[in-house]
C-alpha cells in the first residue's frame, strides 16, 4: 500500500524534524498527514455506502445464478478493499 508505505516515511521524517526543533515543517507535514487521512476516510467511506447498497440489492436479482455470481463480485471487492495481514 503507497498510502501507508508514503505516511510511515513522513511519520519518520515528522520526528526527525521534530528533533532538529524544525516545528513549521513539521507540522506542515502533520497537516498534510491529516488531509491524506481524511481524504482516505472518506473514500472508505463511500466505498462502504457503495458495498452496502450492492448487498441489499442481491435478492432482487435473476436469475438466482446471477445474484450469487453479483454476491461473489462483491465479496471479491470486499476482500480486495482488507488490507494486509501483515500491517
Amino acid at each position: 500500500m503507497n498510502i501507508s508505505n508514503d505516511s510511515t516515511s513522513n511519520i519518520n521524517k515528522i520526528a526527525k524534524l521534530d528533533e532538529e526543533r524544525d516545528y513549521t515543517d513539521a507540522l506542515t507535514l502533520v497537516t498534510a498527514e491529516l488531509q491524506k487521512n481524511r481524504t482516505a476516510r472518506g473514500k472508505a467511506v463511500e466505498l462502504s455506502n457503495n458495498l452496502e447498497l450492492m448487498a441489499e440489492n442481491l435478492s432482487n436479482i435473476s436469475p438466482v445464478s446471477s445474484g450469487q455470481t453479483a454476491l461473489e463480485a462483491v465479496s471479491s471487492e470486499t476482500n480486495f478493499n482488507q488490507p494486509p495481514n501483515n500491517l
